[in-house]
């Protein structure tokens, strides 16, 4: 009798020890998303959902931003500078001293001039 109760204790442990292995690889993994915005694609992983407060949406976003302004320099489209401003606007990265304080916000020419200072992702980071 004692050694059928130590054996389906031992079951039981396998059981579940086998079941959280499992939830747990299926919580953990990484998942796949992208950003696409005519010729530009970004693809960035998140592991549970897309939470547009966590960094890795908005760093995704402004490496789109960043290849729109190389696309919006060869074509001057107006889709993708309206694009590009939308990003802009999002984030609210200031460019230049009186951006943020007075509400002024630079044309779509400054923002492709100066895309590395608004959009770089490690000063994201910083």
């Amino acid at each position: 009798m004692d050694e059928r109760k130590w054996t389906g204790v031992i079951i039981c442990i396998l059981i579940l020890g086998g079941l959280l292995i499992y939830c747990g690889s299926y919580w953990n993994k990484k998942r796949y998303h992208t950003l696409a915005y005519k010729d530009c694609k970004v693809r960035f992983h998140y592991y549970y959902s897309v939470d547009t407060t966590d960094m890795a949406y908005p760093i995704a976003n402004n490496r789109l931003a960043l290849c729109l302004c190389k696309t919006y320099l060869k074509t001057k489209d107006k889709g993708t500078a309206n694009r590009i401003m939308q990003i802009y606007r999002a984030y609210d990265v200031p460019l230049g001293i009186d951006s943020n304080k007075y509400g002024i916000h630079p044309g779509i020419d400054a923002i492709v001039k100066y895309r590395t200072k608004v959009f770089d992702t490690v000063i994201l980071l910083d």
